[in-house]
């Protein structure tokens, strides 16, 4: 019976018979229990990969043994572009992490320049009023004041120290200049926008040289701070860059001798500066920068003085208007009107004297002598009565007086004379000829002045024409462009 069982069991394996003592071996190997004495370890079940081909959908059949598992591939590439979203995610939060510092950041640093400006713009403002006024004592307290309590700001001392650069070329104080310039070149180093600020150090420096007549050293300076230009943020620094570019161009020519080609070159590249630092200056304005206000009527009012040629010499006695073409004259009626219709509230005494100067050479050019000398009167009578002095307004309005005197004697002059041709116009030419001999050898009688024609020759104080020292040069000389 247990032959023929253990014959079904194993059908396809043939019966071995084994005798008592195989028999024995075997029963041996099993315990009591009828266990093996060793555990029996599975091997894994192999894997395959099965391609339907019948299969529309394209489903991958896996075999684990006597088990089939169906896969999608559709679902294994989900799995994948979610591993991928998840990756992409953590490598985008740690990025937005860093955006959110780097924000940060810059709020943090935008804040405090904000702050700067708005702090800086006070003080500087403060200080422009009373360098403008020439109230120096108020002005000193005050300086010392804001230094104190900004020493360990920077960013708002080197604004400090730079606007007093301004106030010492005011105050011809040469010396105080350039020691406020090497204090300033110190703290630029420090500050956060050292590249705005050390130009704004080299067109301050350009000034003084200029003052000093020191031209070629002005010019360097001036291309040194032309290359800071892209480096600097829009407004007053720009508009005062090409304000000092065009003051230079005016002193250079009607302060030097020039060649007629050269002297028209130095006209028109001065009055493209002072039209760039005017666009510059009202976009500083447009941005609510109030400092802007009194550098844009200064530019204004000098650009009218270049197209007029104001200079205070006084050494020219011409007021014919041929002088100056008509188009200049209007350019320079338009700047003035544009202060005085637009920028007049609130203008400081010191460009009040200066606007008052330039319109009366504006009258004078147009032969209105007696405007023109009201109007000087105004500007001398303004300079005068200033705390501090305009030293450099009283003489510029003292000389004008003193040229509108001559040429207010010169019309009358020659009003006389025309006058007197009149008188005699009934008598033969013989006598009319000998009438005007006796009348000009008169030692009481003044000789009329010779006007002075787009040329190069003048008329001298003893009536007769020389060479003139004016060669090259538009119409003169100005002290005034500051």
């Amino acid at each position: 019976m247990a032959d023929s069982d253990i014959h079904r069991a194993d059908i396809d394996q043939p019966l071995v018979q084994y005798g008592a003592e195989e028999s024995r071996q075997i029963a041996q190997q099993f315990p009591a229990n009828g266990l093996p004495l060793l555990p029996y370890i599975t091997p894994p079940p192999v894997i395959y990969k099965v391609y339907n081909i019948s299969n529309p959908v394209g489903l991958q059949i896996e075999s684990q043994g006597g088990l089939m598992a169906v896969e999608d591939p559709r679902k294994a590439l989900e799995d994948q572009k979610r591993e991928y979203k998840e990756i992409q995610t953590d490598w985008s939060s740690d990025n937005d992490d860093e955006e959110r510092r780097h924000r940060e950041d810059r709020s943090e640093r935008t804040s405090k320049g904000k702050r700067v400006d708005r702090v800086s713009r006070r003080i500087i403002t403060r200080m422009e009023v009373l360098e403008e006024q020439g109230n120096w004592l108020e002005y000193d307290k005050f300086l010392e004041t804001a230094i104190e309590r900004h020493e360990g700001d920077h960013d708002i001392l080197v604004r400090i120290v730079l606007e007093d650069v301004v106030a010492a070329y005011f105050r011809e104080d040469f010396q105080g200049g350039y020691t406020s310039l090497h204090q300033a070149d110190d703290l630029v180093q420090k500050v956060s926008d050292p590249a705005q600020q050390q130009a704004h150090r080299l067109y301050l420096k350009s000034a003084l040289l200029r003052k000093q007549r020191r031209h070629a050293e002005a010019e360097n300076i001036n291309t040194l701070a032309l290359q800071s230009l892209p480096h600097m943020k829009p407004g007053r620094d720009i508009a005062s860059v090409w304000y000092n570019i065009a003051a230079l161009k005016a002193q250079v020519l009607y302060e030097c001798e020039n060649s007629p080609d050269t002297a028209n070159e130095l006209y028109k590249e001065a009055v493209s500066a002072f039209e760039n630092a005017i666009d510059h200056y009202e976009s500083g304005l447009d941005a609510k920068d109030e400092t802007c206000k009194n550098q844009l009527r200064r530019s204004h009012i000098r650009l009218a003085m270049v197209a007029v040629g104001c200079w205070y010499d006084g050494t020219s006695t011409g007021t014919n208007p041929g002088l100056i073409p008509k188009q200049d004259l209007q350019k320079a009626e338009n700047s003035l009107e544009e202060v005085e219709n637009n920028l007049w509230e609130g203008i400081p005494k010191r460009m009040r004297c200066s606007w008052y100067l330039a319109k009366s050479d504006l009258f004078r050019r147009r032969g209105k002598i007696q405007r023109a000398t009201e109007m000087a009167e105004e500007a001398l009578k303004i300079a005068k009565k200033a705390k501090g002095g305009f030293p450099s307004e009283v003489r510029f309005a003292e000389v004008r007086l003193g040229l509108l005197k001559r040429a207010g004697e010169l019309n009358r002059e020659e009003t006389r004379v025309e006058e007197d041709a009149e008188d005699m116009a009934w008598l033969s030419p013989e006598e009319s000829l000998a009438e005007e001999t006796e009348i000009t050898s008169l030692p009481s009688t003044k000789i009329p002045y010779t006007l002075r024609q787009p040329g190069d020759q003048r008329a001298s104080k003893s009536g007769t024409v020389r060479k003139s020292p004016m060669v090259g040069r538009r119409h003169g000389h100005s002290q005034l462009f500051y």
